[in-house]
């Protein structure tokens, strides 16, 4: 099996207030690992209502429909991430429900004490340490554990990355931003245009361009959230004709334009309370 990929994983630390987070249903490519130290917050799922109990570590998969609500302001643990190699419909087919931990599992000590060194790390303002490499195989150390923890619990099926494919889908990856025909797909993957055609759409249950504009609204949705990049930039970095074709493609795959969606994922947030 490859390594899992990830991309635009990140971790934050913030005091939340109300009105201040996701009160709006959302549905992205991002994965999110939480843990608050207070009891009052919540998230929705299909009007379900699950609550983000103190020091509890909860994952929200990828593509999962929800919102959050704040009763009361909290301190706010976050860790957000995406796994290029998962599709859209191999996610939306396994992960349809959110999971939560407490301090009665097994590896929750582990996540706990990451958690914790992370939080203590970034509240030191320390820029060097943030950018260590200690820091992010924290951060990483955490994702890696709660993925495995969700996969034994929910035991995905299918192939999330067929390996007959996998020349051509680093491929997409590498060249986003070019002209990514179907022609010019078959020809990596050596064979006919019409058989590729087929064998894809087999293996990855979407036609091959249904795939590139997935991959291409993936990677602008992060542009979005972790660069300051402008919407015209990343509309030409992410291989759309212009913005008006970007805010356009966006708006049908994720309900909301770029400028929504960006202003959607940068919440508010506080000064930690001394």
């Amino acid at each position: 099996m490859p390594k899992l990929n990830i991309e635009s994983n990140s971790f934050g630390y913030c005091y939340l207030k109300r009105n201040s987070w996701v009160e709006k249903y959302i549905s992205d490519p991002n994965w999110r690992i939480y843990q608050n130290t207070d009891n009052g917050a919540s998230i929705f799922v299909d009007e379900k209502e699950y609550l983000i109990k103190e020091n509890d570590i909860i994952i929200i998969p990828a593509w999962t429909v929800w919102r959050g609500a704040i009763k009361k302001p909290v301190h706010h643990s976050h860790i957000s991430f995406v796994t290029p190699q998962w599709s859209t419909l191999y996610c939306r087919k396994n992960f349809k429900q959110i999971m939560s931990i407490n301090n009665e599992h097994p590896h929750y000590s582990t996540i706990n004490n990451c958690f914790q060194i992370l939080r203590e790390t970034l509240s030191s303002r320390d820029s060097i340490k943030i950018k260590s490499e200690t820091f992010a195989a924290t951060r990483e150390a955490v994702i890696h554990l709660m993925l495995s923890i969700f996969f034994k619990t929910y035991s995905p099926i299918g192939e999330a990355r067929p390996m007959a494919l996998t020349k051509v889908l680093e491929f997409i990856d590498s060249h986003i931003n070019e002209d990514l025909s179907v022609e010019q797909l078959a020809s990596i993957q050596l064979c006919a245009t019409a058989h590729f055609s087929r064998m894809f759409s087999k293996l990855m249950n979407q036609s091959p361009s249904s795939y590139v504009r997935e991959r291409r609204i993936t990677r602008a949705s992060n542009l979005l959230i972790y660069s300051d990049k402008t919407i015209d930039q990343i509309a030409d970095l992410c291989g759309f004709y212009d913005r008006f074709h970007f805010s356009k493609l966006f708006k049908n795959a994720l309900k909301r334009t770029p400028v929504e969606y960006k202003k959607l994922n940068s919440f508010d947030s506080y000064p930690l309370p001394e």
